[in-house]
């Protein structure tokens, strides 16, 4: 082989490499940069409220207080807004017990800020189908939607025992919550107990 030939071979050879080491960097920086399915990146966001410092306060300026399960969750309406989308999911819930108030049927319509699977509040993630709670209500004037008047006014329930939200969100976020409302393990029937010698006070 000649200098010539051997020249053009090594130009061609230098060029194959930069063209395939191009080639890698681009498939590299794709990969990089494709976005995370919406489902695996929920954005969690707080929001301000009536802070209660007890339960008897709480239960003073609920309306409604229930135990009941989630039939239907996850309707949910966006309201655009300048620069902002505010998001609003309304869930059915099925009542098992009324501790206070007096709801018009055995279902209800509970509206929570946030979108499931898109973004929810850290002490109030999107309500499960299923799940079984209390809840401290208050009814919306203009419709039959109730909703929740502060932070942390949901229970959960698991095996007939509640619990915080602390000690039960997916978020696995503690927040702070005055030590007098804070519920890990409680049995069920002692904490409706509590609630009503709460409530025969009051009233």
């Amino acid at each position: 082989m000649n200098i010539h030939n051997k020249f053009i071979t090594l130009i061609f050879m230098y060029i194959s490499v930069f063209i395939l080491s191009s080639y890698c960097f681009s498939c590299s920086d794709n990969n990089r940069n494709t976005p995370t399915p919406i489902e695996n990146r929920v954005k969690t966001f707080s929001i301000s409220g009536t802070e209660y410092q007890t339960i008897e306060e709480m239960a003073a300026d609920s309306q409604l207080i229930i135990v009941g399960v989630v039939k239907e969750a996850g309707d949910f309406r966006i309201e655009l807004r300048p620069g902002n989308s505010l998001y609003y999911t309304t869930s059915s819930l099925l009542i098992q017990e009324v501790v206070k108030g007096d709801p018009a049927g055995t279902i209800i319509s509970v509206q929570q800020d946030g979108a499931p699977g898109i973004v929810e509040q850290v002490d109030d993630p999107i309500f499960h189908r299923g799940e079984r709670v209390i809840l401290f209500l208050k009814k919306d004037i203009a419709s039959d939607i109730y909703y929740q008047p502060g932070h942390n006014t949901r229970y959960g329930i698991i095996d007939n025992k509640v619990y915080s939200m602390d000690f039960i969100s997916e978020y696995n976020r503690y927040f702070s919550v005055p030590s007098e409302r804070i519920f890990n393990g409680v049995k069920l029937d002692s904490f409706i107990k509590k609630l009503n010698e709460n409530i025969d006070v009051i009233e």
